[in-house]
């Protein structure tokens, strides 16, 4: 086996994890002036594209799979109906 291969530097896994560090951290700066955290941030470009979808979908959006369960609430914290809020 030819372990050089497997040396950490050589793994695309971590390749991917460093990168996704290196634009978190960009961001950071910007995102600490309205006080959201990067995921926090995902989540409010998934409900300004579209309002008022429930938790599993915002999951399914972002690729989070299905951690919450069945959670039956909506993005807004309600349970089995949507509610709109004036802008």
């Amino acid at each position: 086996m030819d372990y050089e291969k497997l040396k950490l530097d050589k793994q695309l896994c971590f390749r991917l994890y460093a990168a996704s560090r290196l634009i978190t951290q960009a961001y950071r700066p910007y995102l600490d002036k309205l006080g959201v955290t990067y995921p926090q941030y995902l989540v409010l470009m998934v409900l300004w594209e579209t309002d008022e979808l429930p938790v599993n979908d915002i999951a399914k959006r972002l690729a989070l799979g299905n951690q919450h369960g069945d959670a039956p609430y909506s993005a807004n914290g309600t349970r089995g109906h949507r509610q709109s809020y004036e802008r």
